[in-house]
Formats: structure tokens, sequence, C-alpha cells
């Protein structure tokens, strides 16, 4: 997806722009997935089972981490979004900043 996305806006292979760094991050939590349930069923545990034993505790984590979960969602919306850019200067108030996004 991300050679076919360069591909079609001419960029150079170095870019690392915005869709690129999201694209990357999603790739990454698809990737955990994919190595949890990997592991599940090496150890020969039913995934499904495994998924209504531990469905209450995540009840619990979801709500002590929603905050996270809703800047983790917002942070890709703005790498979507190519409002911001690596290296933009942002000013908040009368203090300037440069943009850290990190990779």
């Amino acid at each position: 997806m991300i050679s076919w996305y360069i591909r079609k806006n001419h960029l150079k292979r170095l870019t690392r722009d915005n869709f690129v760094l999201g694209i990357n991050r999603i790739s990454s939590v698809l990737n955990t997935i994919v190595a949890v349930l990997a592991i599940m069923v090496l150890f020969k545990m039913n995934p499904v089972n495994m998924f209504f034993s531990v469905s209450i505790a995540a009840a619990a984590f979801a709500l002590l981490s929603k905050d996270y979960v809703t800047n983790m969602i917002n942070g890709l919306i703005i790498m979507f979004s190519d409002q911001l850019s690596l290296g933009d200067q942002i000013r908040v108030g009368s203090s300037k900043e440069r943009c850290w996004i990190l990779p």
C-alpha cells in the first residue's frame, strides 16, 4: 500500500509523510494482534474462549485507558490530515515550538 501511495504521489522513497507514518502504526498494531493469536494457537488455546474469559478484565482496562485511546485516535486523525508534518513550526499562545511527530 505504501509503495502504491509513493508511486501515485511521485514521492521520493526517503519521504516520510503523514500517510506513511499512519500506515506503519496501523500495521504494527495488526502485526501485534496476529502475533498474539499465533502464540495462542501454538499453545493450543482456543482464542474464542480466551476472549470471553478476559472480557471483564478488558472492560476494566478500557475504562482506565480511554484517555490514552482517545489521544491515540486523535493523533492518527492529525497524521492522516496533513495539517501538521515532521519539522513544522507551531505557535501556541506566545511560544513557538518545533513539531515533533515520532515515527
